[in-house]
């Protein structure tokens, strides 16, 4: 795509710049963590590989289990002939490695078409050798890459149980949702018709993490991966639907709020907002530190702004109507006086304008403009990421990260600046958010969780 026809040594240049422009390495992702735990866990020998070409799977396991070996498809047969303890602490980059610093490659590179012609051959009969008698499952490939979909074809259904995680696209413009799911459902029993992969259909990024860390607890503890019943009781539950039910329902509890309907007192409403308001402009809150911030970036960004942190939790799965979606339970900007006033619910969607249920999507942090059509006050921008309950119904820590994890909303930081470099006029209609650098944005990520936790553990 770069128009590069030259050495390969500029194709990994190209993609260095791609991958890792000028900021330091990316932290791990919730889906990579959970993998490296499921590898830690997960009793029988285990082959991790991935096709992304950066390091974000590595650093997971590193974390995890304390240590990983990178390979790449030049030393294949190295790395599926080591110790399966030592080969668990290792990820096989199918189609190469590439640093964000100095350190060489790990090649062969498989970017370009002339490269799946070189190497694509060697690796589809590796991989199709390896996969034979394995279970297998796939997570965020494209079937599209004849380097995962040939070694899947070419080996036997019955060699062992393969599945595929996906997020079909559930919005088009032209097409209704209805139509949209038929059409993924026709596309997924084609696939398990065709080639013996049985899809696992998601309605969102951020449910990815969420199988696999089913998958780690079903491993840890598969006798108490079950529904409540005689000897496990419901709250030592780990079956996905209990623990979720749980954590939702505390999460509205621990507000003041009923577990039922989401309801709240008029009066325990405006306590929550004004509490919530002292926490985020208060000496410690998060609106101090980004003014204390912002002195070190003056002539880069607006001389003042204004910020209001919203909460928002999952609907409730029981209530008359209930909706994959997020409800806004307070914010810092305002408070409501009556009930009826406060029931505000927007999808988790991909399509959706809101930065809270963009972030509840994804399951990763997300800055965001807030179009101007789609409300009257003053807000341009916002920066937002999920909400997660850990531990609900097990204190089992892997690579001291909770193996139990519930997703039950997510918060947004709102500003009456813009946010991203999109539609700004100067730095003058900047926020902050936008040019800290990211040991400046962890500070304020921090500043922010002290105040959840507050409102949470109060």
């Amino acid at each position: 795509m770069t128009g590069d026809t030259s050495i390969a040594a500029r194709n990994h240049r190209h993609l260095r710049e791609a991958l890792y422009g000028d900021s330091l390495p990316r932290e791990s992702t919730a889906p990579a963590t959970s993998l490296a735990q499921l590898v830690a866990t997960y009793p029988q020998p285990v082959f991790l590989i991935t096709t992304n070409f950066d390091e974000i799977l590595d650093k997971a396991v590193e974390d995890v289990l304390g240590e990983v070996s990178s390979y790449s498809f030049d030393t294949w047969e190295e790395w599926a002939e080591i110790d399966p303890e030592k080969r668990r602490s290792s990820v096989m980059h199918l189609h190469g490695l590439e640093y964000p610093d100095d350190r060489a490659p790990l090649g062969p590179l498989v970017l370009s078409e002339s490269d799946f012609r070189a190497s694509g051959a060697e690796i589809q009969a590796a991989l199709g050798r390896l996969v034979r008698g394995c279970d297998v499952i796939v997570i965020g490939a494209s079937l599209t890459d004849q380097n995962i979909v040939i070694p899947l074809s070419s080996a036997r259904p019955d060699d062992g149980s393969r599945f595929l995680i996906s997020t079909p696209v559930l919005e088009h413009e032209s097409v209704t949702e209805r139509d949209c799911a038929r059409v993924a459902v026709w596309q997924a029993e084609a696939l398990e018709a065709s080639i013996g992969v049985t899809p696992i259909l998601l309605k969102s990024y951020s449910q990815v993490a969420q199988v696999i860390t089913e998958c780690v607890l079903s491993a840890a503890s598969p006798g108490e991966y079950v529904t409540p019943r005689r000897g496990v009781p419901r709250n030592r539950s780990l079956h996905y639907g209990t623990r979720m039910r749980a954590a939702v329902e505390g999460a509205y509890e621990s507000l003041g709020a009923s577990s039922k309907d989401g309801s709240m007192k008029q009066w325990d409403a405006i306590a929550l907002s004004h509490e919530l308001n002292e926490l985020t402009v208060g000496p410690d809150g998060p609106d101090q530190l980004l003014r204390d911030l912002r002195r070190r970036h003056r002539g880069e960004c607006a001389e003042d702004e204004n910020l209001g942190l919203f909460i928002w939790l999952r609907d409730l799965p029981q209530r008359p109507g209930a909706r994959y979606s997020l409800r806004l339970m307070v914010s810092s900007a305002y408070a409501h006086w009556k009930t009826w006033s406060a029931f505000r619910v927007e999808p988790i969607a991909a399509g959706t304008k809101n930065a809270a249920a963009q972030a509840a999507y994804a399951g990763v942090p997300v800055f965001a403009e807030i179009p101007r059509v789609a409300h009257t006050s003053s807000w341009q921008g916002a920066w937002a990421q999920p909400i997660t309950a850990a531990c609900t119904s097990s204190d089992l820590l892997i690579g001291d990260y909770p193996a139990d994890k519930v997703q039950v909303g997510a918060l947004a930081v709102n500003t009456d600046r813009k946010i991203t470099e999109q539609g700004h006029e100067g730095a003058g209609d900047v926020s902050a958010l936008a040019v800290l650098t990211r040991e400046e944005m962890d500070l304020f990520i921090g500043s922010v969780h002290g105040v959840l936790h507050s409102i949470f553990q109060g």
